[in-house]
């Protein structure tokens, strides 16, 4: 064994000149997409923001399909209108993953990518967080951040919402924003994130601490905060733009609430963001306190409207009304120049329609005096294609803003009623039933949904798929449109009756206005000015009423609009309301058949079995089944008679009789009074 050669000590200078002849440093790796600890991206699409700035109508299920994704099923699909809702929708995975999807056979194979090219693109604001630059990802960090508060938000007190400190630095949990989660020193720093959105809320949870009610308060200041959210009926609304939206479901709130701030739950030595819990939203949604801390909405409206103190409501909300005025600013006019342009084609059967029909644009103004106590209007055509569909868009679109779909008849109500309520909940004022008819087993429209719906101060539909109902004011006009119909009585008491009469082919006719409902919507503006323009002179009057009788008088409907009227040179308005009912009335049209009858006979006084064997003479009124005892029978004539007395009917072309009802030993006796007409 030798010993080595003793080791030469060099200088340092000599050290440096060798490291410098060595190979460069290999480049530090490329910075990826940054994904969170559960690989999902940081920046997610929030699809009903991206829809509404679209404009495209949509609604969310109440719950996520079998996949837990968000399903937001549009009101028609982008490929063709006619495939509307349920047919067409775009879903949301809880990664934040999109698809789309339309079920009809000529859709298939577009999906999310031909969709959102259809739609339009989403832009950087459409996400959450915004998108920072060309990039639609952020960097990842190097190191995984540590557990725990310090690395997840700024800390707040439990249970409170908070916005974070301006001047604290931003960005994702757990990153350094100048470096990307790269400490200095270990490489090239990477692109700093995104910063969190200025002024964006924090919810912080501590299950194990915080007081269930806390949260509850912390969900409403934050609501309370955002200053797009209402109380309307009682239920959580959301306005957005010119559209108030409902707000049913757990999962909706929770949409809602990320929208507005993030909840943080903390428990022990970690802590996560987490969208509200549906145990968390249901009791909110059902918390009888804290939704009555948002501001009431009394009525909502896409047109201008007078408050109960007579004040012409301005845009936006108005406080002391409760009034939400999402329509535009109108200034009163001199002329009707517009609206007589928009009617002369029309084929009113007589002046007085005409009358009524502008009596009902005025409704729309008075709405807030009259919520729950003005009638529905049914245009009655004696054929198809005078246009009365055309006259009920134009008052959807003097209160909406645009047409509105249309709903059909169904003798089923529990079935009419979702379709009302369906219509009700996309936002639409102005319901319209579209060529109401009867079928086979069920001629005769009637529909106790219906009636009570016009007259009832709230409306409440229970919704498919859904555990509460849609509440709202009731500010809605309901319209019928139908073809010398056979309606119920209780309908036609409940509406104004605007008559269409035409002989010959009306395809023939010609019009000056190719376009009503068209010019309607370039001139709202002007003709909402021209409605206005009427109020301001009848009240410039003295606000005089007129005498006119109806069964909505008690809020002084008939007399208001009727006085609004005769001021504006129409004194004709509900003075087709007796021939009407006789037309369109069933039960009245067997009446009158009862009374010509009776006329015909010698016999001065009848009794309610008399009655009833005279009717039976000339089958009218036939007995409900075999049940029906000859007792009974008489009795529902009796009551018939009673709704009748005094009224006039028609008996030849010369001679009208007065059907009169006396008090003898008998009882209640009835006779009828022969009057010459002078025709």
């Amino acid at each position: 064994m030798t010993d080595p050669d003793p080791v030469r000590v060099v200088p340092r200078e000599l050290l440096e000149e060798l490291a410098a002849t060595g190979a460069p440093a290999a480049p530090p790796p490329p910075a990826t997409p940054a994904r969170t600890e559960s690989g999902e991206y940081r920046s997610r699409l929030l699809v009903d923001r991206w829809l509404a700035a679209r404009g495209v109508g949509f609604r969310v299920k109440a719950e996520p399909d079998a996949r837990g994704r968000t399903v937001y099923v549009l009101a028609a699909c982008p490929f063709d209108p006619a495939h509307a809702d349920p047919d067409a929708c775009v879903m949301q995975a809880p990664d934040g993953r999109l698809s789309a999807q339309c079920f009809h056979n000529s859709c298939a194979g577009r999906g999310w990518q031909q969709f959102k090219d259809r739609i339009g693109r989403p832009e950087p604001h459409h996400y959450d967080p915004p998108l920072c630059g060309p990039r639609a990802r952020r960097p990842r960090p190097r190191h995984r951040p540590a557990p725990g508060p310090a690395a997840s938000a700024p800390a707040v007190p439990s249970g409170t919402a908070s916005t974070p400190d301006p001047a604290a630095p931003t960005g994702a949990p757990g990153e350094t924003p100048a470096t990307g989660g790269v400490p200095p020193g270990d490489g090239p720093p990477e692109p700093a994130a995104p910063p969190q959105p200025s002024g964006r809320r924090v919810i912080v949870v501590e299950p194990e601490t915080t007081p269930v009610s806390a949260t509850m308060r912390a969900v409403t200041d934050t609501l309370l905060g955002a200053g797009d959210c209402f109380r309307r009926a009682d239920q959580l609304v959301r306005v957005t733009g010119s559209e108030v939206v409902p707000v049913l479901s757990a999962a909706e709130l929770a949409g809602l609430l990320n929208h507005h701030a993030e909840v943080q739950f903390v428990s022990g030595e970690s802590a996560a963001f987490r969208p509200l819990p549906t145990s968390y939203a249901s009791t909110w949604l059902n918390h009888p306190g804290e939704g009555h801390r948002l501001p009431r909405i009394a009525l909502f409206t896409h047109n201008p409207v007078y408050t109960p103190d007579w004040r012409l409501a301005a845009p936006g909300y108005d406080a002391d009304s409760g009034i939400y005025n999402a329509g535009p600013a109108v200034e009163p006019c001199d002329t009707t120049e517009h609206l007589d342009r928009l009617l002369a084609d029309f084929c009113f059967r007589t002046p007085g329609d005409r009358t009524n029909y502008v009596g009902v644009l005025l409704t729309a103004l008075l709405v807030p005096r009259f919520i729950g106590s003005k009638p529905a209007v049914l245009f009655n055509g004696n054929q198809p294609g005078l246009g009365k569909s055309v006259l009920a868009q134009i008052v959807a679109i003097l209160r909406d803003g645009r047409p509105t779909e249309t709903g059909t008849y169904n003798p089923n109500d529990e079935e009419f009623e979702k379709r009302l309520g369906a219509i009700v909940r996309r936002g639409a004022t102005t319901i319209i039933i579209d060529n109401a008819k009867g079928t086979g087993r069920n001629p005769r429209i009637d529909s106790a949904c219906l009636e009570r719906s016009i007259t009832d101060p709230v409306l409440s539909f229970r919704l498919l798929g859904y555990s509460r109902e849609i509440r709202a004011e009731n500010s809605h006009i309901f319209c019928l449109t139908a073809n010398t119909p056979d309606v119920s009585r209780d309908l036609v008491t409940r509406s104004v009756v605007v008559g269409l009469y035409h002989e010959g082919d009306p395809a023939t006719r010609a019009f000056t206005i190719p376009d009503p409902e068209g010019y309607a919507e370039e001139h709202r503006v002007e003709l909402l000015g021209e409605l206005v323009g009427m109020v301001e002179r009848w009240r410039a009057a003295g606000s005089p009423a007129a005498a006119v009788c109806s069964r909505f008088n008690k809020k002084g409907w008939g007399p208001t609009v009727g006085g609004i009227l005769q001021v504006a040179g129409y004194p004709d308005f509900l003075a087709n309301a007796a021939a009407a009912a006789a037309e369109l009335d069933d039960t009245r049209r067997e009446f009158a058949a009862l009374v010509a009858a009776m006329a015909d006979q010698p016999q001065g006084t009848w009794t309610c079995a008399e009655l009833a064997g005279l009717a039976d003479a000339n089958r009218l009124f036939p007995a409900k089944g075999p049940e029906e005892s000859p007792r009974g029978r008489a009795t529902r004539i009796g009551m018939l008679a009673g709704r009748y007395v005094g009224e006039r009917f028609p008996v030849t072309e010369a001679r009208t009789a007065v059907f009169e009802r006396t008090t003898d030993r008998k009882g209640n006796v009835y006779r009828v009074a022969l009057e010459d007409t002078g025709a």
